[in-house]
């Protein structure tokens, strides 16, 4: 009996940090990962990866992936073929990763707003995570209900306005509230073990990259990611991957709940 972890964006920066982390924390049980992400080459080199992590017996541990884009709902529906090849009655325990996320366009959105980026970014910050635990949910035998954890990658850009990052903000405030209510709901007669909305910290990745690139972004917020990319302040993917998977391991949160890589977590 294995533990199923599912991760989108598994492929590079958090997401991949994530999956390693499980891989080395769980490497005393079996394990099968299902990894989605939109470059192929990419996900087998996180396969790669992922493997070195784990040190128990490469017979327990299992990993698939699949190319899908999040931001095209065609793409997105691949996953219900998926999920339903899931091998499930060889499943003691599931945690789901709902990583996969873009900034979209980093300017005034009020200011000649475009349709089709602004459909784009929607689509991939909220309108996938929420397609995608909907579907897992469903597919969920009722005995692992009660084994189940969901993770949303979250940000602080959820609960505080950043100047010109309307839409990002929005997408994460509303990942964030649809994850507090599946944790208030009852599942196949059950209540999930946990739901998790956590905010990685200002993590060097090719995210900060765009930030920092960005010429319609706001002057401050931009100016102080350069500071902290600069002075080495910015948090390292592994990090924060590490602290997700202590919370996450040892059940320290209460469900539902907005954690931040900062939080001192008892």
């Amino acid at each position: 009996m294995s533990t199923l972890i599912v991760v989108t964006g598994a492929s590079r920066g958090i997401g991949l940090s994530i999956c390693t982390s499980f891989a080395a924390k769980l490497s005393s049980s079996p394990l099968h990962f299902l990894l989605l992400a939109r470059s192929e080459p990419n996900l087998a080199a996180a396969a790669s990866s992922i493997a070195s992590s784990y040190t128990g017996s490469s017979s327990e541990l299992t990993i698939e992936s699949h190319s899908v884009n999040f931001s095209d709902p065609v793409s997105t529906s691949k996953c219900e073929s998926i999920l339903k090849a899931i091998p499930w009655s060889s499943t003691a325990s599931t945690i789901l990763v709902n990583n996969a996320g873009s900034l979209g366009d980093l300017t005034v959105q009020s200011i000649a707003p475009n349709l089709a980026d602004l459909t784009t970014t929607i689509n991939l910050n909220v309108t996938s995570p929420i397609y995608l635990t909907s579907l897992f949910l469903s597919q969920l035998p009722p005995t692992l209900v009660p084994q189940t954890q969901i993770i949303n990658i979250s940000s602080l850009a959820a609960v505080q306005p950043f100047p010109t990052w309307s839409v990002y903000c929005a997408g994460k405030a509303a990942r964030d509230m649809y994850f507090k209510t599946v944790a208030a709901e009852v599942h196949h007669g059950a209540s999930l073990q946990g739901v998790l909305n956590y905010a990685p910290g200002p993590v060097d990745t090719d995210m900060q990259r765009e930030i920092r690139g960005a010429e319609g972004c706001d002057e401050g917020t931009r100016k102080y990611f350069v500071e902290a990319k600069e002075k080495e302040t910015l948090v390292k993917p592994d990090d924060t991957a590490r602290k997700l998977v202590e919370i996450v391991c040892g059940g320290k949160y209460e469900s539902g709940a907005h954690v931040d890589y900062f939080d001192e977590v008892k």
